[in-house]
């Protein structure tokens, strides 16, 4: 019996791992499609763990905290690196930095920012995050018109626009699909005008590895076609599909493998 209790013990951090990845995402429509960011992979899952903490009763924006080793070990990296600490800390400091355009309704925009403050407790490796008061709409409260997701489903990602992508075409999954002009296209994304210029590259290293990695690891399946004007490609038709129950416990199995296998493989030295 005691070694049997002593099992159970075991797994109780694991099992708040896993339910700390199943909190949900929940973001108005118009945050996620109305807007133009530039936030690295790491960036932008920092950026959804504080988001995925917010509850929904919540009609104010707390001040968020989490233990950076938590943290560390809900996405499965060292906790004894000093070079993840110093990402998180540099991470977190490049979003306060970074403000992103929102477009409103009357055809105007207005400059948003993330966060407005961030304090690290060092001696107990605390963060506290507060969230910028104009993001309230869009995070508190929501009723009509917003996505939600899985956390867990771009913990894994690799790519930036893995990301970005999901969450545009996930809000457009009522209506199964989307058609955006190319251009308009890498303006969501926030390519430079200098960056995969050509569509063929475009289309390899950005919407074709997006939608790889969102069909293997969400709860939605991306087909795309494209129309061209002339002979050059003028729109992209994305196709989505949500998955079947069964379908969304296969994409999370595997997740969670991912990250046990990331884990078994860390050391102090491992990187972010």
């Amino acid at each position: 019996m005691a070694r049997r209790l002593e099992k159970l013990s075991d797994r109780v951090p694991k099992l708040k791992e896993m339910e700390t990845r199943n909190f949900p995402v929940v973001k108005s429509n118009h945050l996620i499609q109305k807007t133009r960011f530039d936030l690295t992979l790491v960036e932008q899952k920092l950026i959804l763990h504080v988001i995925q903490m917010i509850e929904p009763k919540d009609d104010d924006f707390k001040t968020y905290r989490f233990s950076i080793k938590d943290y560390c070990k809900i996405c499965q990296i060292s906790d004894r690196s000093g070079k993840n600490y110093s990402i998180i800390k540099s991470s977190l400091k490049k979003i306060s930095d970074k403000s992103f355009w929102m477009e409103r309704e009357d055809g105007s925009e207005v400059l948003m920012r993330w966060i407005d403050k961030v304090v690290i407790d060092h001696k107990k490796d605390i963060i506290d995050i507060k969230l910028d008061k104009d993001l309230k709409p869009h995070l508190l409260q929501l009723k009509h018109f917003f996505t939600k997701y899985n956390y867990l489903y771009v913990m894994t990602m690799k790519s930036q626009y893995s990301i970005r992508l999901y969450e545009i075409l996930k809000s457009y999954e009522n209506v199964q699909g989307i058609i955006y002009e190319v251009d308009e296209l890498r303006k969501v994304l926030n390519l430079a005008d200098d960056t995969l210029p050509r569509w063929v590259d475009f289309k390899r290293f950005v919407i074709e590895q997006a939608i790889k990695e969102i069909n293997k690891l969400t709860d939605i399946t991306i087909t795309y076609d494209t129309i061209k004007k002339g002979r050059s490609v003028f729109e992209v038709v994305f196709n989505i599909k949500s998955k079947s129950e069964t379908q969304k416990i296969l994409s999370q199995r595997l997740i969670e493998r991912t990250l046990d296998k990331k884990n078994k493989n860390n050391n102090d030295d491992a990187p972010y």
